[in-house]
């Protein structure tokens, strides 16, 4: 006798429920399974029990006098966890119940569901079954294709309920998701996507994902090379990429600037990605404000000029690099004459009139692309003029002195209000000078011009 139970084994107790009863259906695939094995295994009958995703259990049966739910349900006890072949049920120690009910021979197979049994497949002929030495190995084959099916519909299962989850998921989010294939073709798009990107899924898809309606920007301004987007080199590296701030400019202009993150989707046994995974969160007003702050520090507020910081490090650049080229640079430190005396005797507010006076006309005199005026605090500015002599920068100072006494502002109480300033240039001398020379020469000129009557441009002589 071939068994891989050693127990004797007891008829179980028979019940008056109907043999047929189960509380759900077996599904179509291991009705399916159910068939092929009694087929295979040339029996003249076949039952299965198993356990539906609900709990419920089922029942399936080929051919007719198979037992019943709970007869299965109490052979199942002496079930191990390994196929059971009794060749012959009227040998000693063979199941007496099945033998009862006619069967020459039966084979049993649990049916895992991991650890544990989820029910049992049993196959019963007429007559007692011969010697074949492939019998057990074709009872394990059995035994893995039905572990390997309960495991693939569990996983079915298990992706048909995480399905809804993920789709619910995908268009509720508030983050942009955009799936693309290898070829940069966008494939599909959440809400959120076509909100963030302005353009619809059906004005998208099939597209390249660096294609002409979205011109993708770095935070400088320069616009992407193809190579550089982040979908592409995912799909080229098979590496994520997070956190990357891109700035999209659309069709009409307009720019959106987003925080984007790039995922590869690849299965183990591919050498490359098959697609990618984009998602992106609107950041533009964070950036935005981010710009204004780092205007606001570098800008002084009643003028819009540079303030002193920012200057400073324009300064020290430019230093350097007409150290570097042998250029000519100069340097103007000018301020408000009387400037006391317009404060106390018009208000402040028309002392905030004449600075904001002088720094527009230093804006508009001096050349825009190149030279950089700034206001120091108070009425002190200063103007920085790079590749310039100073006679060049003595000649664009005397236009704003003669601008500023010849075009008067209006105080409070309405009366015209002539202005005055003096300012000194300094040049730099030779790759030895440094900042603060260049401004204490340019500070002597300017002293010089209020000692010997102000309202003058003075260059230092050293």
């Amino acid at each position: 006798m071939d068994s891989f139970l050693h127990n004797r084994r007891k008829a179980p107790q028979r019940r008056t429920m109907d043999a047929g009863w189960a509380e759900a259906e077996l599904d179509a695939e291991w009705r399916t399974f159910l068939k092929l094995a009694a087929k295979s295994w040339k029996a003249d009958a076949a039952v299965m029990r198993l356990k539906a995703p609900s709990g419920a259990w089922a029942l399936g049966r080929v051919g007719s006098g198979a037992p019943g739910m709970d007869e299965v349900a109490a052979l199942e006890l002496e079930l191990g966890p390994t196929p059971v072949l009794e060749r012959d049920l009227s040998a000693p120690g063979a199941w007496p119940f099945l033998r009862e009910l006619g069967w020459g021979s039966a084979a049993a197979l649990p049916i895992p569901e991991g650890e544990t049994a989820s029910g049992s497949l049993w196959l019963f002929s007429l007559a007692p079954r011969a010697e074949d030495d492939h019998d057990l190995e074709a009872l394990a084959l059995l035994s893995e294709q039905a572990a390997h099916l309960h495991r693939l519909k569990g996983e079915l299962g298990g992706v048909n309920g995480d399905e809804i989850h993920y789709r619910t998921m995908f268009y509720a989010m508030t983050e942009g998701v955009v799936f693309m294939d290898k070829t940069f073709r966008i494939l599909k798009l959440n809400p959120s996507a076509e909100r963030i990107l302005g353009y619809s899924e059906g004005e998208l898809v099939g597209r390249d994902s660096a294609g002409e309606k979205l011109t993708a920007i770095h935070e400088d301004g320069k616009v992407y090379s193809d190579d550089e987007h982040p979908s592409r080199r995912t799909l080229a590296t098979g590496r994520p990429i997070t956190g990357l701030v891109q700035g999209l400019r659309r069709e009409d202009g307009r720019h959106t600037w987003i925080s984007i993150n790039a995922q590869p989707l690849q299965h183990p046994w591919e050498e490359k990605p098959h697609g990618v995974v984009v998602s992106f969160s609107d950041i533009t007003k964070l950036k935005e404000a981010e710009e204004r702050l780092k205007v606001e520090a570098a800008q002084d507020t009643l003028t819009g000029l540079p303030n002193r910081r920012e200057f400073m490090k324009a300064f020290a650049k430019a230093l350097n690099t007409a150290k570097r080229h042998e250029d000519p640079l100069s340097l103007c430190v000018c301020d408000l004459d009387h400037f006391k005396q317009v404060n106390d005797t018009h208000g402040h507010a028309t002392g905030d009139r004449a600075i904001q006076r002088l720094a527009q006309l230093l804006s508009e005199e001096v050349r825009g692309d190149e030279d950089l005026p700034a206001r120091l605090g108070g009425d002190e500015f200063v103007v920085l003029f790079p590749r310039a002599t100073a006679e060049e920068a003595k000649a664009c100072m005397d236009r704003v002195r003669v601008r500023l006494a010849g075009e008067p502002i209006q105080a409070d109480d309405g009366t015209p209000l002539a202005l005055g300033g003096s300012f000194g240039v300094a040049q730099m001398v030779d790759k030895t000078t440094s900042q603060d020379e260049l401004f204490e020469d340019a500070d002597q000129a300017l002293y010089e011009a209020k000692r010997t009557g102000r309202g003058r441009v003075v260059i230092f002589e050293g």
